[in-house]
């Protein structure tokens, strides 16, 4: 992940239709949701974990906004534990569900009331009474355009999950390093590096 969710911080202003909104585009595609998530996978045989417990590692998250029974499986690559698995379909769930939900705003102007930009990477109050929305989304991309209208900014906000990092498996330390060199650790303990 480059940036943590939000780290251009709060915006000041608000994108409220009837107010600072010109235009918008929502094509609102749910092609792409579903009502279960399931997640399945295997991992490694440990003394404590083998047979079944480590060869048909799943997990299932529901999303009960999606009426039609509709089921999505995923197999992510690697290893996958049962956390990993949960954590997989919830993000699934989430992540898909936000980008259904992606919206472009046109305003007028590039700054907000006091003066800062708007950014991507922000979270920005949305109130369209049109499309439904009244709740904080993320700035997700933001292009300024200067021409004869004059400045106008566009702005692709989503629900902050359409845009968080996929899960992934923790990475593992290799044994014995210590530094850049892969192989440091098979030299003797007493080995002067200088």
């Amino acid at each position: 992940m480059l940036a943590a969710l939000g780290s251009a911080g709060r915006a000041t202003d608000a994108i409220e239709l009837g107010v600072n909104v010109l235009g918008a585009s929502a094509p609102l595609d749910f092609s792409g949701v579903y009502s279960t998530y399931e997640c399945i996978g295997q991992q490694a045989g440990t003394d404590e974990a083998f047979g079944v417990e480590a060869a048909e590692v799943q997990s299932v998250a529901g999303d009960d906004r999606v009426d039609r029974y509709r089921n999505l499986t995923v197999q992510p690559q690697g290893q996958v534990s049962a956390a990993i698995a949960a954590k997989r379909a919830a993000w699934e769930r989430e992540s898909r569900m936000g980008r259904a939900l992606a919206t472009d705003y046109e305003l007028q102007g590039w700054r907000q009331s006091d003066g800062r930009l708007w950014l991507p990477n922000m979270f920005v109050p949305v109130r369209d009474a049109m499309i439904g929305f009244d709740r904080e989304m993320l700035i997700g991309k933001v292009i300024y355009t200067l021409d004869e209208r004059g400045r106008r900014v566009s702005l692709r906000v989503a629900p902050p999950g359409a845009y968080s990092p996929e899960p992934k498996a923790p990475k593992k330390q290799k044994k014995g390093r210590k530094g850049g060199d892969a192989f440091e650790y098979l030299l003797p303990a007493d080995w002067d590096k200088s």
